[in-house]
């Protein structure tokens, strides 16, 4: 695995990365396995390189304020989703499974 993929699959897991001078921050670090540590570890150098040009592997797709806004919304609409399913709102059903669709990617 790249420094690339590993910071991608650990912001994904939900590990937050920024930088100190030359010290690599994340956290939380309960959420690390001592594999990860080892690869953060061997990584370091090219780590800090995207960190501190700002470059982050998955804002290439999306900025990671977009990942958390989703991460709090989505189960908030699959609820919204069963909810209307269960009273037969049409519509509200509909605009429901656009949002998880099209606004959150496809969370259906």
């Amino acid at each position: 695995m790249d420094a690339l993929q590993l910071l991608t699959d650990l912001r994904r897991r939900g590990v937050e990365f920024r930088s100190e001078g030359d010290f690599l921050l994340y956290r939380p670090q309960e959420a690390l396995t001592p594999q990860d540590v080892d690869l953060l570890r061997q990584h370091k150098t090219e780590l800090l390189g995207y960190l501190r040009q700002q470059v982050r592997p998955d804002s290439v797709a999306e900025p990671w304020i977009l990942q958390e806004w989703r991460r709090i919304s989505i189960p908030q609409w699959q609820d919204i989703l069963r909810e209307s399913i269960r009273q037969g709102d049409k519509e509200r059903e509909e605009y429901a499974r656009w949002m998880l669709r099209e606004v959150l990617e496809g969370w259906l």
